[in-house]
């Protein structure tokens, strides 16, 4: 009678924080139950029945499905401009409200969809389904979303170090287009080739245009090869466009090339990106952006300067938020300087982010335009 009334209330228990504190709960009931056997109070059958009743579990709708599991992000975020605009800029946000399921229909296949949920309206973000039967070395995938052109461009707004990439990314990056990749990791070097939909936005191509962007990549890691405290990786991207129509990418070709060194506790990435247009007139620049933990894995400072040259007076200030002071301008030569703290409370998992960046830019035939851009920022991930 006293073992029935001790597992009864050890399954109530286990119950409550499984639906109080979500996937803190399976950690603490667990540790319990552990404590419980030990102890000599419960049986391990008995502490194995209480854990599986206790279990919020998602379903699949088909029994093919093997493996579900959903993700998502949320990130809130604060801004303030003011420089050479008509009037100063602020506002707070939801930067970005993401949720998605990812999992394994029937081996080797693999499957994930995110979509934006944001106040103006809810929209596909990514898609894919994967095919993994020939091992890390080959993967075959079709879908939505990046093609492999830019180190920061392909870091995982979860994980950038700075509130906003930078100009240059922001302006050279490939979308999200709709297309087939192969790709996979060969050791030393990896690699990363792909075909997609000339619009830029992966909707359907317009009628009557015809086009692909083609995008190729090769990464060389050296880790092995140097001190085993530290990592060096180089990475050299393409994009090739024959889609020259309203929408596509702006660009007929673009070259990234990049290094991220890391020895702790310091982090340093370097890139240098080139594009040319139809017309013949290039864009092109480079940013290094190092940064240092100052408390381990809690506390760490970046700093990024950019710089961007093109040929015609076709860059813009940051859309977030400097351009929105209005009047800034249309220049052909920008330069900035980003200083920030972040504050890790669980990694990339749950952040608090700080920054200011200062900025000019190059305005022919008139006068240039400074920003200066306060940030804040919450990012969470799940």
């Amino acid at each position: 009678m006293k073992n029935s009334k001790i597992i009864k209330l050890a399954s109530l228990y286990a119950g409550l924080l499984t639906l109080g504190v979500g996937s803190f709960a399976h950690a603490t009931d667990q540790a319990l139950l552990d404590a419980l056997v030990a102890n000599g109070t419960l049986t391990a059958e008995q502490a194995s029945q209480i854990s599986e009743d206790s279990k919020v579990s998602i379903s699949p709708n088909r029994g093919t499905v093997k493996e579900l599991r959903v993700r998502g992000r949320i990130q809130g975020q604060f801004g303030y401009s003011t420089g050479d605009g008509d009037r100063d800029y602020s506002t707070m946000e939801i930067r970005r409200a993401r949720f998605g399921v990812q999992g394994s229909l029937h081996e080797p296949y693999r499957f994930q969809i995110e979509l934006n949920t944001l106040p103006g309206g809810v929209s596909l973000d990514s898609a894919y389904v994967r095919y993994t039967g020939f091992g890390p070395e080959a993967n075959l995938e079709f879908g939505k979303g990046k093609p492999r052109f830019g180190h920061e461009e392909n870091t995982s707004s979860a994980s950038i170090l700075t509130i906003e990439r930078s100009l240059l990314s922001n302006t050279l990056n490939g979308g999200k287009p709709v297309g087939a990749r192969l790709f996979g990791d060969l050791g030393v070097i990896d690699y990363y080739t792909g075909i997609y939909n000339g619009h830029n936005s992966g909707a359907v191509t317009p009628n009557g245009e015809a086009g692909f962007l083609y995008n190729a990549s090769i990464g060389l890691s050296l880790d092995e090869m140097i001190d085993s405290d530290i990592s060096l990786n180089l990475r050299g991207d393409l994009l090739y466009n024959d889609a020259d129509f309203a929408g596509s990418y702006g660009f007929e070709d673009a070259y990234a090339v990049s290094a991220h060194l890391k020895f702790d506790p310091v982090d340093v990435r370097i890139e240098y990106m080139y594009a040319k247009d139809f017309d013949g007139d290039s864009t092109r620049g480079f940013y290094i952006m190092p940064s240092m933990f100052f408390v381990p894995d809690t506390l760490e400072g970046v700093i990024r300067y950019e710089y961007v040259k093109a040929d015609e007076a076709s860059l813009q200030h940051q859309s977030r938020y400097a351009r929105r002071q209005n009047g800034m301008g249309n220049g052909d030569r920008y330069q900035a300087l980003y200083f920030g703290v972040n504050y890790y409370v669980l990694g990339n998992n749950l952040k608090y982010m700080a920054g200011v960046e200062f900025a000019d830019l190059d305005v022919p035939g008139g006068d240039d335009t400074d920003a200066t851009t306060l940030y804040g920022a919450m990012r969470m991930q799940f």
